[in-house]
């Protein structure tokens, strides 16, 4: 099927999509940015003694992934961090290939700017909700913030009916596909991936993409509807913190009321003792 014309802004001859995105996005660099960063911070991670294949849960608390005891000592920089680094070679690779297969694609549809809110909002979203339900376990990985650039596209889609062709539908579709199927095989199969962080990456996602939807014939209306949006949803993610928080809080005391005797949370820090914890063992997720 052949792309849909566009008319041209300066009423010379019809667009096809894909010149239309490259004219309302010229540059896509924030998903080569985001993809170097990724890179560069799995090469410090294995410099700091992170294993290439298969960390340890300890090795990747250390470097800074989620970990809900950690939160409550007020390390809230983890939400974000655990974002950037990988449980291993082959997870950082698939990571990178659907990102870039969905990320230069929903960057030149919603705008550099409004892509990197959505790339962090759904990161920090997928980190939150992994945390509230899965405390004990050390989180890490761009998978929930990649979820959320499907989910966003997903919401694109479902807004502009008709608007994006066939074949570009079909491209995206096929991703998606391998990267959910592959989540969801080895997520129904191995306890480490994390389904949670994944669902809230996406719903993050979802939700913002339709907060930040444009119209491609007139990408610059609505601007200050959707910074409002964006200071929307911040506020929201800072609330939704803040009931982890507290979830968190009603966990340690819960664990320390069964435990009297235990030790303080603020023993993440070290390998698990010996003794009766006031908090399970850490154990790697991603």
């Amino acid at each position: 099927m052949p792309a849909r014309l566009f008319e041209s802004f300066d009423g010379r001859r019809p667009l096809t999509v894909g010149e239309l995105l490259e004219r309302i996005t010229p540059k896509a660099f924030v998903t080569p940015t985001i993809v170097a960063l990724l890179v560069l911070t799995f090469v410090v991670s294995l410099v700091r003694g992170v294993d290439v294949l298969t960390p340890s849960a300890h090795a990747l608390l250390d470097a800074g992934g989620d970990y809900g005891p950690a939160l409550l000592e007020g390390e809230w920089w983890r939400l974000f961090t655990a974002t950037l680094l990988h449980a291993g070679l082959l997870h950082l690779a698939f990571n990178l290939w659907a990102l870039w297969n969905a990320g230069l694609f929903a960057e030149r549809i919603f705008g550099n700017a409004a892509y990197l809110a959505l790339y962090v909002f759904s990161g920090v979203g997928a980190s939150l909700l992994s945390v509230a339900l899965r405390p004990f376990a050390v989180s890490v990985g761009a998978s929930g913030a990649i979820f959320g650039v499907y989910g966003a596209l997903l919401a694109f889609v479902l807004t502009h009916h008709g608007v994006l062709p066939r074949d570009f539908l079909t491209a995206q579709r096929n991703s998606l596909v391998a990267f959910v199927g592959y989540n969801l095989l080895f997520g129904l199969t191995q306890p480490s991936i994390d389904l949670w962080g994944h669902a809230g990456g996406f719903a993050t996602g979802f939700v913002t993409g339709l907060a930040f939807s444009r119209d491609l014939l007139a990408p610059a209306a609505h601007r200050l509807r959707r910074a409002f949006a964006a200071a929307a949803i911040a506020l929201v993610l800072v609330l939704a913190a803040l009931l982890v928080r507290t979830r968190l809080a009603l966990l340690e005391e819960e664990q320390v009321s069964a435990r009297p005797r235990a030790a303080s949370w603020a023993s993440w820090r070290s390998a698990p003792p010996a003794a009766p914890s006031a908090w399970p063992a850490p154990r790697p997720s991603r």
